[in-house]
């Protein structure tokens, strides 16, 4: 079952893709659910409804559905790096030494224990894993390439590109 699926039999409602469900509530007061980033202000069950044509009651139960298969997996609040002083992001490629299952999973392991790492993707070919980092500045960039990034298990060589700009992020999925 997809988020497409609050939608009623037959209804096409393009903003719909856009809702990201947060808490259920039943009245305007309630906790709600909250529109993906830039689409608007947070939506208490009775206004999703509302919104995809549906009573309460099968909005909720569908809702609920999409909870427990696993389609909405979780929720959280999305902050602002800027305005919390994370100004200072860079795209990291690491090449291993080695891709034997050890050092592998020593280099996962390790590379998730890093709160600035924000995500960590094994890749095909070379380089063998693009790491978006943040930081506060490019001072505490360099403290955290050369005391943690390049102590990482397995790692033989690391080269960074600095982002100048994000054009496109926390896009919802494309349903």
């Amino acid at each position: 079952m997809l988020l497409g699926d609050l939608r009623p039999a037959g209804e096409n409602d393009p903003n719909l893709s856009r809702t990201d469900p947060r808490q259920s509530g039943t009245g305007a007061s309630a906790p709600g659910v909250r529109s993906w980033p830039g689409c608007g202000p947070r939506l208490t069950i009775t206004e999703l409804a509302e919104r995809v044509r549906l009573s309460v009651s099968p909005c909720h139960r569908r809702l609920r559905a999409l909870e427990h298969s696993g389609a909405i997996s979780g929720y959280r609040a999305h902050l602002d790096a800027h305005a919390l002083g994370l100004t200072f992001e860079a795209l990291v490629f690491v090449t291993m030494r080695a891709a034997d299952r050890d050092t592998v999973d020593a280099f996962e392991a390790a590379v998730a224990a890093v709160p600035h790492v924000l995500q960590a993707q094994r890749l095909f070919g070379d380089p063998n894993y693009l790491l978006r980092v943040i930081t506060h500045d490019l001072p505490a960039f360099q403290r955290l390439y050369d005391d943690r990034l390049a102590t990482l298990p397995g790692v033989q060589r690391l080269s960074s590109t600095l982002v100048m700009k994000s054009v496109v992020e926390n896009r919802p999925l494309p349903l």
